[in-house]
């Protein structure tokens, strides 16, 4: 079982080190994820199991993975002010 997610960003090439760097975190006996750029600048991120719940659980981790990859480029690149919850 296999499930995909194309993530096209301007932060793509970020997020695919990113993803690579955490490869081996991904990977256990049920299944494993890769991530690559595509020639587009679109990052790929394909997730392999051998039964759902293996599946289920990769693709949380993927999810939660790219939402906080670009929580992070997000805050960075405003300068350390975030909008999620900052106090003035």
């Amino acid at each position: 079982m296999r499930a995909t997610f194309i993530v096209c960003s301007d932060n793509a090439r970020l997020m695919a080190s990113v993803f690579q760097a955490l490869e081996k975190e991904f990977r256990s006996r049920k299944g494993s994820v890769e991530a690559r750029l595509m020639p587009d600048g679109c990052l790929e991120v394909v997730a392999v199991a051998s039964d759902l719940t293996g599946l289920r659980s990769l693709v949380n981790g993927v999810a939660k993975s790219i939402y906080l990859i670009e929580v992070s480029i997000s805050i960075t690149s405003s300068g350390g002010s975030d909008s999620f919850g900052a106090r003035e």
